[in-house]
């Protein structure tokens, strides 16, 4: 009577970059087709990492500049409320983060620069407020302006999946899980992956890495163990650096 589950693969949990072109595309003209800034939010996700949580609570305010570069600061949530059985009944923003660790200052590339000025064009066009303590991201719902939810992005997101005949549906995480992913193919290293991540230790950040076959084969890992000075990655020659041990008493 009970079906045998099927092993979860690297594919179903991460996007390919290929997937991730034709997705970012097919939600950057949903939202020039309708003037709308929510299918954005799936680039947005992309260019960050962020948790869909953080995301759909961030405010204009929140966008700031450090040492003369855009970041976005990470200090709210959103969670569901819980009843009496202990089941969820809507959601709310909660005035904190996940963890100590998730209030954090996220570093903004160009691309989320340029998406930003979209989301607020947008906004301005469909009558939504774009005051410093505005939502980035809201909607109408009933006649009446209010927050945005989980619902409003991974259902886009679906729905572009689907559009892009991928066929594993992914979710707002596997988003995430692939923009950490890529920070570490590109060569970010993994503590400061860690940092813009949100997470309390390395170890949670290791496990939201993917890899597979396609990247050893892309980065010649094993060709150090003949020439260390000609190792392929990304392009670049990596030098040969002698670590020195101490020695024993």
């Amino acid at each position: 009577q009970f079906t045998k589950c099927t092993e979860t693969s690297f594919e179903d949990r991460m996007f390919s970059r290929e997937e991730e072109k034709l997705v970012c595309q097919i939600a950057e003209d949903d939202a020039r087709f309708n003037q709308n800034s929510i299918p954005l939010g799936i680039v947005l996700l992309f260019n960050t990492g962020l948790r869909i949580g953080e995301l759909i609570t961030s405010k204009w305010c929140d966008v700031v500049t450090v040492e003369g570069k855009p970041h976005l600061f990470i200090r709210r949530i959103q969670v569901g409320n819980v009843d009496d059985n202990g089941m969820i009944r809507g959601r709310q923003t909660a005035d904190r983060c996940k963890s100590k660790r998730s209030k954090r200052k996220v570093p903004l590339n160009s691309k989320c620069v340029k998406l930003l000025k979209q989301i607020k064009a947008y906004n301005e066009y469909n009558g939504m407020p774009t005051s410093d303590d505005d939502y980035i991201f809201q909607r109408f719902y009933k006649g009446s302006l209010c927050e945005c939810t989980e619902r409003s992005f991974s259902g886009r997101l679906t729905k572009y999946c689907k559009q892009a005949k991928m066929e594993v549906i992914k979710s707002p995480h596997d988003v995430r899980r692939t923009a950490l992913t890529n920070l570490w193919l590109s060569g970010v290293p993994i503590k400061a992956i860690q940092v813009i991540a949100g997470h309390n230790t390395q170890k949670q950040t290791e496990d939201y890495l993917q890899i597979d076959e396609r990247n050893f084969a892309e980065f010649d890992y094993m060709e150090c163990l003949i020439e260390p000075k000609k190792v392929n990655v990304k392009g670049n020659e990596v030098e040969n650096k002698v670590v020195k041990f101490p020695r024993r008493a």
